[in-house]
């Protein structure tokens, strides 16, 4: 009778098991919230090769001289009697016994390298060292100018600061497209080539590439942008005789 009833209850739990639906839970959850920060340093390289040609290194070859003489009788040597890498050289030359102004341009004066993860980068250059401040007839007897290498036509250079249209990550400008002295009859400031501005190199120095137009276009950034540059001498009439040693310091800012 006893296991009757056992078996009884046991079908009877059975059943009443199955009828009953399972319990069901809401899920809780919880979240929490970490910052994670950084901030990318600028990045800067600059290397600098005088006497280029088409590739970012000193030719070997002595750089072209182009004088231009403003119906005067002065003269420039035909080429860099130096030819050493990082030295400009005009060598002897000779002022007009006038006032005319003597140009000496020498081409493929100097090339620059600039690597940098930056895209507002500027690049400038100044005399820092051996500049003359000696003047002639109240102007000054010696100036130099640059002239871009960058964005020049046959004949003619291309403008100064250098755009990002005229900058192409991996390409160096040619020192032969321009090729030629511009033309200033005074040393109060440096004339433009056909309406493209160059750069005073002396004093304050000038521009070559600044913020606004460094490596947004036309330039691969951690790739070399080359710029490319005729620096021009120009020598007053009847500036007094002597030997001068100029340091030209160029300066890379990576904002």
């Amino acid at each position: 009778m006893k296991l009757k009833n056992f078996a009884a209850y046991a079908s009877l739990a059975a059943l009443i098991g199955m009828a009953t639906p399972a319990a069901t839970f809401a899920a809780a959850t919880s979240t929490g919230t970490i910052t994670v920060k950084w901030n990318t340093q600028a990045t800067a390289t600059l290397l600098l090769h005088t006497g280029y040609t088409t590739t970012f290194a000193h030719s070997g070859v002595a750089a072209t001289i182009k004088q231009l003489l403003n119906g005067g009788a002065g003269a420039c040597q035909a080429s860099d009697p130096t030819n050493t890498d990082l030295t400009v050289d005009f060598g002897n030359v000779s002022p007009d016994s006038g006032a005319n102004v003597t140009d000496c341009l020498e081409v493929g004066s100097q090339i620059a390298s600039v690597v940098t993860n930056s895209t507002n980068w500027t690049l400038t250059e100044a005399a820092t060292a051996g500049y003359p401040a000696t003047t002639c007839t109240g102007n000054p007897c010696f100036r130099l100018c640059g002239y871009a290498d960058n964005g020049a036509t046959a004949g003619k250079h291309g403008v100064f600061p250098v755009t990002t249209a005229n900058i192409t990550g991996g390409t160096v400008p040619s020192s032969a497209t321009a090729a030629n002295a511009v033309t200033n009859a005074a040393t109060t400031a440096c004339a433009a080539d056909a309406g493209n501005a160059g750069v005073t190199l002396d004093g304050t120095g000038g521009t070559l590439v600044n913020g606004t137009t460094g490596g947004t276009v036309g330039y691969t950034s951690g790739s070399p942008a080359y710029i490319g540059m005729d620096i021009e001498l120009l020598i007053a009439g009847n500036a007094p005789t002597g030997a001068q040693t100029v340091t030209e310091t160029a300066t890379l800012t990576a904002n």
